[in-house]
């Protein structure tokens, strides 16, 4: 398991995080459009906030573990579910049927495996979380009938052919790797193509500050790296710096992104 988490950080921090640099620009497209004449000065503004929301999902994790853990799942659900495409109520249930392979059923499917990891996440509420798992499981198993009663007729086959193909390699695959497939290998590239395909000129204009935003994640990434494994065993550094490291990441993306560009701008992006 230790050679699994090195191997997922760094795959997960090269290939995975980076598409996350994308904020960074829709940050200065947000000041752009709001304030023409003072859009350096909101730009930074809303660095800077999203820097601080960051630090302060890792600060909260810290006091409230569990709590944290239990929203990590719900807006991780959330997010690989694609909820920016909900236009009708009907569409919860396909958002939470593909978001919860995830983060439902891969951790409970594997669960001896995952148990292990958990433990870092929410030290002594094991037990609870698992709890709240296979309750989560159940609301999973409706909304997966009412996807394929309903909602599985007004979608595309491409669709549905990711759904089976994610859930098979859920079920086949160990956890580690069934989830760096899909954050790296389908999750991530989505996104950039989706962005790339709806902004043209995003890659040619932003080039530079892409590549210094890109080059400051991976230096941070390598410093908490280097830290926590100079302060914890090499596993426990590892946990938290990648999963408490991707949902504070998460958060700023939706607070900041999602919400202020999709109620004041409408750039949100639609997969």
């Amino acid at each position: 398991m230790q050679i699994e988490m090195i191997i997922a950080f760094w795959v997960i921090l090269i290939f995975g995080v980076p598409h996350g640099v994308f904020d960074i620009v829709f940050l200065k497209q947000i000041a752009t459009r709001l304030y023409p004449k003072q859009s350096f000065g909101l730009w930074v503004t809303l660095v800077v906030s999203y820097l601080l929301l960051v630090g302060a999902v890792v600060y909260l994790w810290w006091i409230f573990p569990f709590i944290m853990m239990v929203l990590f799942f719900l807006i991780s659900t959330l997010h690989f579910g694609d909820y920016g495409r909900l236009k009708h109520f009907r569409e919860w249930s396909q958002i939470v049927a593909t978001g919860g392979l995830i983060t439902i059923v891969l951790p409970l499917i594997h669960w001896k495996a995952v148990s292990p990891i958990v433990q870092q996440l929410v030290f002594n509420h094991i037990v609870t979380f698992e709890m709240i798992l296979r309750l989560a499981a159940c609301v999973w198993i409706l909304c997966l009938c009412r996807y394929f009663k309903c909602a599985w007729k007004e979608h595309l086959d491409n669709e549905h052919c990711i759904f089976l193909l994610t859930l098979l390699v859920v079920v086949v695959l160990p956890p580690i790797w069934s989830f760096l497939i899909y954050f790296c290998g389908y999750h991530a590239p989505r996104h950039i193509h989706t962005l790339l395909r709806k902004n043209p000129g995003l890659l040619r204009e932003n080039k530079y500050l892409l590549i210094v935003t890109c080059g400051v994640v991976w230096l941070s990434g390598m410093t908490g790296y280097w830290f926590l494994n100079h302060h914890l065993m090499q596993y426990h550094a590892l946990v938290p710096l990648i999963f408490v490291g991707l949902f504070a990441l998460t958060v700023p993306h939706i607070v900041l992104v999602d919400l202020i560009g999709s109620s004041h701008l409408g750039v949100r992006e639609r997969k």
